[in-house]
């Protein structure tokens, strides 16, 4: 399989390497806004791009996201569909996305002392499949990771130039995974890197249901997957401007009227218990403070997992969530649940308590240690 990974890889950079005169990829608009204290939000021009290895159009500039990819997007929502059929016979399974400001360019984020809002609907994705919403420092023109080796130009008009703080494809760099759940269980995750050893990064991860919070997240529960939420998750400094460092990730859900806040903070007591071994080591959250100043790319990514069945995320065996291995296999999810499907809607970014409502806040209870988490599969 990562042979043909590979391939396709190989092979996507080649054909938007070799002609720098063919026509370029147009891509779907998706309706961003850019918030100021007291609320007033704008639209920015935005739109999304396929990661290269899941666009198999033959035409770039007239690829059709939803029957390559399962992808629908316009002003009003983003939908990733899970088991996708397309017209040719074969088929594919969810998707990988980022944000862009123009057909050229990755939209840049910079979110220190400021906050990243969107609603999503995840009532349709099971256990085994993870949502994710995430930023990286990925290059906003797409170069500097080409991951054939070849020595072509990648860009950003044809989804490439892909890093990660598991090194996908071989390329390491900070990542802020912002949201990764579904249906029953979720994850807020930074990742930072040794800028002395290249492959070393490790993350401080907040899991609801791994800090003993069974009632908080899930079907009927205090923020209820049923129904569509709206995920606020704040980066604060400790002077109070764009010019400190970060010293807390903070998280809150609104739902119903009424703005949930996580029931413990992220900082960095929390991640020196609840971070991998390294964490700390290699600078812990301020380690963070430089990749959110200097703008990230936004990701969307809708996958399965073939290696550790998303136990990490959703798993029993992890202390994670309610979800077996053996639901959570791959193939046992594509055969149930092949209408899978996560929408989100309303991505807004800007002033700290700028993007949302401020609604009825709802007090948090304190709860107890967190323990570590094995490490994630790669994506």
């Amino acid at each position: 399989m990562h042979l043909v990974i590979a391939l396709v890889a190989s092979l996507v950079v080649f054909a938007y390497g070799q002609n720098a005169t063919e026509k370029l990829e147009i891509h779907p608009k998706v309706g961003l806004q850019k918030c100021a204290k007291g609320g007033t939000c704008k639209s920015v021009n935005a739109s999304v791009v396929l990661d290269a290895i899941w666009n198999w159009s033959s035409n770039p500039a007239g690829a059709d996201y939803l029957k390559t990819a399962g992808v629908m997007s316009n002003m009003s929502a983003l939908t990733q569909k899970y088991v996708v059929k397309r017209p040719d016979g074969t088929s594919g399974v969810g998707s990988r996305l980022y944000i862009m400001s123009n057909d050229m360019t990755y939209y840049q984020f910079p979110l220190l002392n400021q906050e990243f809002t969107f609603t999503i609907d995840a009532s349709a994705v099971p256990c085994g499949v993870n949502s994710a919403l995430y930023l990286v420092s990925m290059n906003a023109d797409g170069t500097g990771n080409n991951r054939d080796g070849t020595g072509l130009l990648t860009n950003a008009n044809g989804g490439q130039g892909y890093c990660d703080g598991a090194g996908v494809g071989g390329f390491w760099c900070p990542e802020m995974d912002i949201w990764e759940g579904n249906s029953v269980s979720s994850t807020m995750t930074p990742h930072v890197c040794d800028p002395t050893a290249n492959a070393t990064c490790d993350g401080c991860h907040h899991n609801p249901y791994r800090l003993g919070e069974k009632n908080f997240f899930g079907v009927g529960k205090t923020v209820d997957t049923k129904f569509p939420f709206t995920v606020v998750t704040q980066f604060i400094t400790n002077d109070g401007t764009d010019k400190g460092f970060l010293t807390e990730i903070r998280r809150k859900y609104v739902q119903n009227g009424k703005v949930i806040p996580n029931k413990q903070t992220m900082d960095e007591a929390f991640c020196a218990k609840a971070g991998g071994g390294n964490f700390t080591k290699i600078g812990g959250l301020k380690a963070m403070t430089e990749p959110l100043r200097k703008a990230m790319v936004a990701t969307i990514a809708f996958w399965d997992d073939k290696n550790g069945q998303m136990e990490w995320l959703d798993g029993v065996g992890a202390g994670a969530g309610p979800c077996t291995k053996a639901e959570s296999e791959p193939m046992t999810i594509q055969a149930t649940y092949p209408d899978a499907q996560v929408v989100f809607t309303d991505f807004k970014y800007g002033d700290l308590d700028s993007t949302y409502p401020a609604g009825t806040q709802v007090t948090p209870i304190p709860i107890g240690t967190s323990q570590p988490r094995p490490a994630r599969s790669s994506f």
